[in-house]
Parts: C-alpha cells; structure tokens; sequence
C-alpha cells in the first residue's frame, strides 16, 4: 500500500527560523533566508561500512516507490526530501531522515511537503528570544590531527 505524500504552495511566512508545528524540528538547512525545515521523523535509517553509501541509495529507493506523490509546486527541494549525515570513515554510522514535515522556501517561493493524510499540518509561528552568545574553542573528542587525516 503507497503512502500519500503531499507539496502546495504557501502564502506569506515569516523566517523559517520562526516555523513550527505540533512536531518538533528533526532537520534543517538554511543559508540566506533560503532552506528547508524538516519537522518530525516519518523514517529513519543508519548506516555504515564500506557499502553504506549503496545500502543508503537502495533503502531511499524503495522508500519512493512507496509514495503516491501530489506535487502541485514542482522544482528543487519540493516532494518528498531525505536529509543526509555521512560520516568520515565507514566504521562509524551515518543516519538518513524522511522528516513527516517539510517547509520550503527559494527565491521568494514558500511550500510545504507532508507524509500522510490529506489534510495539510497547521503551522504556527514562534517568536525566538535573543540570547547572549557564550562561545568557547576547545579541541574535541578528536584531536586536529586526526580530523585532519580523516
């Protein structure tokens, strides 16, 4: 059985930064007011070894072939999106995510993506308070070296 998935158009949003929904954000990637928010997980998989970079390809596949797609927006970054983490070095794990909700924004253009229902989520805005910035450097749980001969 194929699982709807679902992209219109938005109107007027505020920054993306300020969206939210009854699910909490899973994944984003923003620059320049542009991006996509991913909000919950609908699925999730990690990987690793010397084929995981395959075994991702082929576990996305076959995700896709379970979706009926309604895009109505149509262009990059609409329909359904998988949000990627590879590591370095095949031995650790690298996650992949199918968010259940995906807004969208390019060029002045916002959208929405969801997994499930025909009804599209309610968005809300959120007001993020100024905090004070508080940064130190320190080395990590790998040394310079090593990320540098990773």
């Amino acid at each position: 059985m194929s699982t709807r998935i679902t992209t219109e158009l938005l109107g007027e949003l505020p920054d993306l930064s300020c969206i939210s929904t009854s699910s909490p954000i899973s994944t984003s990637w923003i620059r320049g007011g542009d991006g996509l928010i991913g909000f919950g997980k609908y699925k999730s998989i990690k990987v690793s070894g010397p084929k995981r970079f395959a075994e991702a390809s082929q576990w996305w596949r076959n995700e896709i072939s379970q979706f009926e797609i309604h895009n109505n927006v149509h262009g990059s970054g609409t329909g359904p999106i998988l949000f990627t983490s590879f590591s370095f070095l095949d031995s650790e794990e690298s996650e992949l995510v199918v968010p259940e909700i995906i807004i969208g924004r390019r060029a002045g253009k916002s959208w929405i993506t969801w997994i499930g229902g025909d009804r599209q989520p309610q968005l809300t805005s959120r007001v993020l308070a100024k905090q004070e910035l508080d940064l130190t450097w320190s080395t990590g749980s790998v040394s310079e070296a090593e990320w540098k001969e990773r």
